[in-house]
C-alpha cells in the first residue's frame, strides 16, 4: 500500500503549439506575419500620446454608412437587422453565429470587410489560455505532488497512531483512505480497520456519485457536506477527474477548530455554538503527520502554487496549526486540556468573511476553521455574501445583474427589478457587496489581476468614443461583456476558489478596436504578473514567453484606444497591426494547417483559438439550488462608429452570454459538455433583447459530397421538404462566383455539382429563405456537412 513509486520531480513541460503552426516573416508589408507585427507593435508602442482630434459630428441615423455595403454584399443583411442598426447604431446578428472568435476574425479577413476588434473576444483568448496553463500545471505538478503527500502521510500514520487517542487515529485513517480513493486505486485502512474500509468506501462512493448535498456522521459528529460539489467541470472532465475529486476533499472537507456562533456544517436550521474537541485533535494529529512524514516543503509548494493562482485563504493552514499548538504548549494529544489549549491559543484570530459551506441561518460569526489545502476566498466570493439569505432574508437566488452590479456595472439593476421590489434589503446590500470587492484584500496572484481587469469594464472610457457607446443597446452589450468575462473566470478555477453559499486576404479597409484603455491596461498587468510568477509555478519557458506576448499585445490596444479616444484617425501602422489579426491557410509546408496573426499569440496552444467557445461556470449555492453563467459560441455584430473620420460600419464578433439557476431536483452540476445540451429556455439572457436581432429558425438537413474527381456527387437529405435551396460557392474573400438552385423534397435528393474552382473547395454557402449557413470544406475526401442550427 505504502510503495506506491511517485514522480517527485515532474518533467519539465512546453506550451503546445506556441511558436509553431505561425508566419515568421513576408515581403509583402500587408502580409500577416510575425515581421509585420513586430514593426508595426513598435511604431504604435514608440509614438508620443495623441493630442486632442476636431470634435467629430454624430451620425445622425438616417444617412448612410461608409462600408456598410461591404458587409452587407458578404452577409446580406435582413430588415430587422438594418432596423436596429439604424436605430442603435449597433446590432448582433444571431444568424450569424460563429465557432470561434478567431475564425470570425479570418472571415473577416478573408471577405476584406472593416474590422472592429472586441473586448469579448480579447477576454476569451485570456481565459483559454489560461485554462490551458491551469491544466498543465496541475497535469505536471499538482496533481504528483498531491499524490506523494499523501502516499507519505498514509504510510506515516501506522507510527504516528501509537502517540494519538484512537478515535482520532481512526479518524486520520478514514479522512486519508477516501483522499487517495479519489485520486486513484481504492486503497485500505493503514490500520488494518475494517469499519474504516467501509465507512471511506461509503464516502467515496457518494462523491464519486456527487449527487445530493447531505448530512453524513464524519469526525464524531454530524455535518453537512455538498457533493454535488464533485461533480468534475471545466477542464478537470477527463484525466483530472480524479485530480479534483481528490483536491475537492481536501480542500473543502474542513475541520472545526473554534465554534463562534456555529460549528461548521452543522445540520439543521439552527446555529450549533458546541465546540468539537475531537475535530479539532484531528486538525493537531493532521499537522503533526505532515511534519514526521517530512512532507512539509510538499505541501508548502502546493501551498505556494494555490496562491499565486488565486491569492489568500481564511482558513487555518496546517503548519499555522503547528506552531499554534507549539505556542500553547500542547506536546500529547492525549492530554484532556489538549482542545482546550488549542481554541485558547486560537483566541480571536483567523476571521473569515465567506461562507464556502453549508451553514445554518444565523450563524453570523463563521468559525475559525482548517483543511489541508484551504480554498481560495478572492475577492469576489466574500463579496458575494449579502446577496443571499440571511443578509438578504429569504433570498435563494442570485442572478447576471447581481454579478454585473457588485462588478461595477450600474446597467445591472435594469435587470433586477422583480427582486429588488421584493427584498427590501436588496438594494442597500448590492451596494455593500460592490464595497467589499472594492476593498478587499489585493494580493500577487493572477485570479485577482483578471478580476480587476474586468472590473474596469464597468468604467467608462474617457474621449471621442462613438455615439452608439452611448445607446442602451451598447450598454447592455458591455454587460453581456462582463458577465461572459467573469464566467470564464469562475470556470477556470471551479476548484481553486471558494463558492459563497447562501445561508488570406490582402487588407481590410477600415479596423477600430473597442476602446478601454484601462481594460487592457488591467491586462497588461495580469500578463506582467504571470511572466514575473510563472516560474515559481513551473519551469516552462514558453509559458513566460506566453504572457510576455500578452502583455505587448495589450499595451499595443491600449495605445490605439487613445489615438481613438483622443478622436484621431488611426495611422497607417496602427491600421496594419489591427488588419493582421488572424489568418488561417488550410495547408502550410509541412502538410499542417498555419495560424498566423496577432490575434492567435494570445492563446497558450494556437489551435485553442480555434476551438468552440460555449462553456458554462457555476459561482454561488443556495438551498434552493445552485446559480450558472455560461456563454454560447460568439455572433457577428455591425457597429457604426463616428468617430476619427466620416461614420462607417463595422464589424466583429461578440459573445452570447446567458444565466441559469438550477434547482437541486434537475439533476447533476452543469459541465460544459452538458451545458450545450440546454435548451435555448434556459439560457436566459434579457439583457440581450435590444442589441440582438434573433436568428430565423434552421432548415433541418445535411449535405453530403464526394470531391474525389472534378465532378461531385452531391447529395442533401432533409427530413421535409425544404423547398428552394441556393448552394453559391464563395471565392478567397467570401464572394459567390457560382450558384446553384435546386427544389428539396422530403428524403434524399441527389445532384451533380460542378464547382469552376481551381484546387480544394473552400467554402460554400447554402440559403433556405431568409437562412443562411456556411462551411468551410478543406477536404482530401469525402466530405460531410450540417449547417449551423
Amino acid at each position: 500500500m505504502c510503495a506506491v513509486p511517485v514522480e517527485r520531480d515532474p518533467p519539465r513541460f512546453e506550451v503546445r503549439g506556441f511558436g509553431s503552426h505561425r508566419v515568421e516573416t513576408s515581403r509583402d508589408v500587408c502580409g500577416v506575419a510575425d515581421s509585420n507585427l513586430t514593426r508595426a507593435e513598435a511604431a504604435i508602442l514608440a509614438a508620443p500620446r495623441p493630442a486632442p482630434g476636431r470634435p467629430a459630428t454624430p451620425w445622425d441615423h438616417r444617412s448612410g454608412l461608409a462600408r456598410l455595403s461591404l458587409i452587407t454584399r458578404r452577409f446580406e443583411l435582413d430588415d430587422d437587422e438594418r432596423r436596429r442598426l439604424q436605430r442603435d447604431g449597433v446590432v448582433a446578428a444571431a444568424r450569424l453565429a460563429q465557432p470561434s472568435y478567431a475564425w470570425a476574425y479570418h472571415d473577416i479577413y478573408q471577405s476584406q470587410l472593416p474590422v472592429y476588434i472586441t473586448l469579448d473576444s480579447i477576454f476569451h483568448a485570456v481565459f483559454a489560455a489560461h485554462d490551458g496553463l491551469l491544466a498543465e500545471i496541475e497535469r505536471r505538478e499538482l496533481q504528483p505532488r498531491v499524490a506523494a503527500l499523501l502516499t507519505a502521510l498514509h504510510c506515516q500514520l501506522p507510527v504516528a497512531a501509537r502517540a494519538l487517542p484512537a478515535d482520532v487515529a481512526r479518524d486520520l485513517d478514514v479522512y486519508l483512505v477516501v483522499a487517495r480513493s479519489l485520486l486513484g486505486h481504492r486503497v485500505s485502512s493503514a490500520l488494518g480497520d475494517a469499519t474504516v474500509d467501509r465507512e471511506a468506501g461509503q464516502l467515496t462512493a457518494l462523491a464519486r456519485a456527487a449527487a445530493a448535498m447531505t448530512t453524513v456522521p464524519l469526525f464524531g459528529r454530524d455535518r453537512v457536506v455538498d457533493f454535488t460539489q464533485y461533480q468534475p467541470r471545466s477542464h478537470y472532465v477527463g484525466d483530472l477527474e480524479s485530480y479534483f475529486r481528490a483536491v475537492m476533499w481536501l480542500s473543502r472537507l474542513e475541520f472545526n477548530l473554534v465554534s463562534r456562533s456555529s460549528r461548521s456544517s452543522a445540520p439543521g436550521e439552527a446555529p450549533d455554538p458546541r465546540e468539537t474537541p475531537r475535530e479539532e485533535l484531528d486538525a493537531l494529529a493532521l499537522a503533526g503527520l505532515v511534519a514526521a512524514s517530512g512532507e512539509s516543503a510538499e505541501l508548502d509548494r502546493i501551498e505556494q502554487v494555490f496562491a499565486l493562482l488565486a491569492g489568500r485563504r481564511e482558513d487555518v493552514p496546517l503548519p499555522a496549526l503547528a506552531g499554534l499548538a507549539a505556542q500553547a504548549g500542547i506536546t500529547d494529544l492525549r492530554a484532556p486540556d489538549a482542545a482546550d489549549r488549542l481554541r485558547a491559543a486560537i483566541g480571536d484570530r483567523f476571521h473569515r468573511t465567506a461562507r464556502i459551506h453549508y451553514m445554518p441561518q444565523g450563524s453570523t460569526e463563521l468559525p475559525a476553521i482548517a483543511t489541508m489545502i484551504g480554498p481560495r476566498i478572492t475577492p469576489d466570493t466574500a463579496a458575494m455574501r449579502p446577496l443571499l439569505q440571511s443578509e438578504t432574508p429569504e433570498r435563494n437566488e442570485m442572478h447576471a445583474g447581481d454579478l454585473a452590479y457588485f462588478l461595477g456595472n450600474d446597467r445591472g439593476l435594469r435587470y433586477l427589478t422583480a427582486d429588488l421590489a421584493h427584498y427590501p434589503a436588496l438594494r442597500a446590500n448590492l451596494d455593500q457587496a460592490r464595497q467589499l470587492l472594492a476593498a478587499a484584500p489585493r494580493t500577487d496572484d493572477l485570479f485577482t489581476a483578471w478580476l480587476d481587469a474586468i472590473r474596469a469594464l464597468a468604467r467608462p472610457a474617457e474621449g471621442a468614443t462613438p455615439s452608439f457607446m452611448h445607446t442602451e443597446a451598447y450598454a447592455d452589450l458591455r454587460l453581456d461583456t462582463t458577465i461572459a468575462a467573469y464566467a470564464q473566470l469562475r470556470h477556470n478555477h471551479v476548484l481553486i476558489a471558494g463558492q459563497p453559499y447562501g445561508e488570406g486576404g490582402c487588407q481590410i479597409p477600415d479596423g477600430y478596436v473597442e476602446p478601454a484603455p484601462e481594460v487592457y491596461d488591467a491586462l497588461a498587468r495580469y500578463a506582467d504578473l504571470g511572466a514575473r510568477q510563472i516560474g515559481q509555478l513551473s519551469p516552462a519557458a514558453g509559458a513566460r514567453d506566453y504572457f510576455a506576448r500578452l502583455g505587448t499585445i495589450a499595451r499595443v490596444l491600449a495605445a490605439i484606444s487613445r489615438i481613438e479616444l483622443a478622436g484621431q484617425p488611426l495611422p497607417v501602422e496602427a491600421q496594419r497591426f489591427i488588419n493582421m489579426v488572424s489568418e488561417i491557410g488550410p495547408y502550410g509546408s509541412d502538410g499542417r494547417p498555419t495560424y498566423t496573426g496577432w490575434y492567435f499569440d494570445l492563446f497558450l496552444d494556437r489551435e485553442d483559438a480555434i476551438a468552440h467557445a460555449d462553456f458554462i461556470a457555476d459561482y454561488a449555492t443556495s438551498q434552493s439550488g445552485v446559480g450558472y453563467v455560461g456563454a454560447q459560441a460568439p455572433v457577428l455584430a455591425i457597429v457604426a462608429v463616428d468617430t476619427g473620420g466620416p461614420p462607417r460600419a463595422l464589424i466583429g464578433p461578440v459573445a452570447r452570454a446567458y444565466e441559469r439557476w438550477a434547482p437541486w431536483d434537475s439533476g447533476p452540476r452543469l459541465d460544459d459538455k452538458a451545458a450545450a445540451k440546454l435548451p435555448a429556455s434556459d439560457r436566459q439572457a434579457p439583457w440581450a433583447t435590444r442589441y440582438t436581432a434573433p436568428a430565423p429558425p434552421a432548415p433541418a438537413f445535411t449535405a453530403q459530397f464526394d470531391p474525389r474527381d472534378d465532378h461531385r456527387d452531391f447529395a442533401i437529405t432533409a427530413p421535409h421538404a425544404l423547398g428552394t435551396l441556393v448552394v453559391e460557392v464563395l471565392d478567397h474573400h467570401r464572394l459567390p462566383i457560382q450558384r446553384f438552385v435546386w427544389h428539396i423534397g422530403a428524403g434524399t435528393t441527389r445532384f451533380r455539382f460542378d464547382p469552376k474552382t481551381e484546387g480544394t473547395l473552400a467554402t460554400i454557402r447554402f440559403r433556405v429563405g431568409r437562412w443562411s449557413g456556411y462551411s468551410e470544406l478543406h477536404c482530401m475526401d469525402g466530405c460531410g456537412i450540417t449547417p449551423p442550427e
